[in-house]
């Protein structure tokens, strides 16, 4: 089974995410949905993803808020 996943864009409406850390953001999230997608574990294990429906604390750093993102991209794409 192939599967193709193309987004163009995310909006993380109203998520205090500071400009300097959408890169880091961007990247880990590729990197979390890739390896959900491809049935492998989370790249950070001490991050693990739980899709939730609360907002992250606005401490959480970019890879912690990827893996929430990429959870719940994919229990929707999946459910």
């Amino acid at each position: 089974m192939s599967l193709y996943l193309h987004i163009d864009h995310v909006v993380l409406d109203g998520l205090p995410v500071p400009q300097s850390a959408i890169p880091e953001l961007r990247e880990a999230l590729e990197a979390a949905l890739t390896n959900l997608l491809a049935g492998r574990p989370p790249a950070a294990p001490a991050s693990r993803p739980r899709a939730t429906t609360r907002m992250p604390a606005p401490s959480a750093g970019p890879v912690v808020l990827a893996g929430q993102i990429a959870a719940a991209v994919h229990e929707g794409v999946f459910r």
